[in-house]
């Protein structure tokens, strides 16, 4: 619990400073007090467990708001060019796309994110009228806060478990870019193994919720699924193949109520799930099949269905 205690007061912090981001564009006052609330919730979401305001914290896994201010917005930028830009970015993340090819070069390339455009619109507008000099944020964090939980009570109970599911994606998406700047691809292995069901627990006690990655192909048979849910990794998958695009849903099941959303494969995720004779080192897969003797976790492709998060709203 001690990590969540660090990363609830990195939040609060984040959601202090979030507003003010930049010294290359101050507010324009087009954004209202509903846009600024509800940004900031969005932010808290989606974004700050990986992207801090300022550039003065360590360790980082990404870019700081800061430096994607000062690469995407200059003087002459209007919000609706830099709303665009994101959103261009966001939906395909790749080096033709991006601004900022020393942070790629240092962090990686971002895995693509599942947040619809509305949400990147409004996130956007909150970043590019953010000012990081103005002192009123710093006061703010009590009414940021209510205007948070004011906005997860208004939300449907899809997009409360979606958020729900994407903070703990984030911290462990966070994590997980830490352990494999510092160790490679093993550092993955060893971090899953150690570490990410006990984050995912933790986070699951301090969202008070029951939050869980389900899949059919598991390396942590803690993860294996059962019924009802085997069902639906089975329509994701049928889904993939027929070109749909996968949303969220809810099941009631046993007098409970779930929501469960799609875990999708990206380029990093095949260092230590893709090909065995291609695309994981030898000494990667030597220390999967030493921690893991039952794998089956291997020989997926990109934008494959990894599994789902199933998170029990009660």
């Amino acid at each position: 619990m001690k990590q969540i205690a660090i990363i609830t007061t990195a939040l609060v912090l984040f959601i202090v400073l979030a507003v003010s981001c930049s010294d290359t564009k101050t507010t324009n006052n087009s954004i209202s007090e509903a846009e600024m609330q509800e940004g900031y919730a969005l932010v808290q979401s989606y974004c700050s467990a990986c992207h801090t305001p300022i550039g003065n914290s360590t360790p980082r896994v990404a870019p700081p708001f800061q430096a994607v201010k000062g690469h995407y917005i200059s003087s002459k930028t209007t919000q609706e060019e830099f709303i665009q830009a994101l959103i261009d970015f966001y939906k395909n993340p790749s080096k033709e796309t991006s601004k900022m090819p020393g942070a790629i070069k240092r962090f990686g390339l971002m895995p693509k994110q599942e947040i619809e455009e509305d949400k990147l619109t409004k996130i956007a507008i909150l970043l590019y009228n953010a000012d990081l000099n103005n002192p009123r944020w710093r006061e703010g964090s009590k009414s940021t806060k209510n205007a948070t939980t004011n906005y997860n009570s208004e939300v449907s109970l899809l997009e409360q478990g979606k958020s729900l599911a994407m903070q703990t994606k984030a911290i462990l998406g966070k994590n997980l870019l830490g352990a494999i700047k510092t160790n490679g691809a093993d550092g993955a292995v060893e971090f899953c193994n150690t570490r990410a069901i006990h984050l995912t627990d933790s986070m699951s006690a301090h969202m008070n919720r029951n939050i869980r990655r389900l899949t059919d192909k598991p390396r942590n048979q803690n993860n294996l699924a059962q019924e009802p849910f085997l069902s639906k990794i089975a329509e994701y998958k049928k889904s993939l193949v027929n070109g749909n695009e996968l949303k969220g849903g809810i099941l009631n099941w046993q007098g409970s109520t779930y929501t469960y959303y799609p875990i999708t494969t990206n380029q990093m995720c095949l260092q230590c799930h893709g090909k065995k004779d291609s695309e994981i080192k030898p000494n990667t897969l030597a220390k999967i099949n030493k921690m893991y003797p039952s794998d089956k976790a291997t020989d997926y492709s990109e934008n494959e269905l990894r599994g789902i998060w199933v998170i029990k709203m009660d």
